[in-house]
């Protein structure tokens, strides 16, 4: 935020009439200020949306794994089909 009032103060002062590579730099610079956070909390976002679907995915798959064992290790109790004695 001090680096838009420091350059708002400099425009009104005249300060970048002559000055056209200073200002570019200054204005790369307060950019960055701004954008760079942003992006990195966005990103921080999408990085936790994305773990946490990959931990659901292996919770499933882990799930999964475990109901087949289980149903491999039940004796199969009926050999003849429904209906048969």
């Amino acid at each position: 935020m001090a680096l838009l009032g420091l350059g708002w103060w400099r425009d009104h002062a005249g300060f970048w009439a002559d000055k056209a590579f200073l200002t570019n730099v200054f204005s790369s610079v307060t950019t960055a200020s701004f954008g760079v956070p942003s992006a990195l909390v966005i990103l921080n976002r999408v990085a936790m949306v994305q773990a946490e679907a990959v931990e659901a995915c292996a919770w499933r798959r882990l799930a999964m794994r475990v109901a087949g064992q289980c149903a491999a290790s039940v004796p199969l109790q009926f050999h003849g089909g429904c209906g048969s004695s």
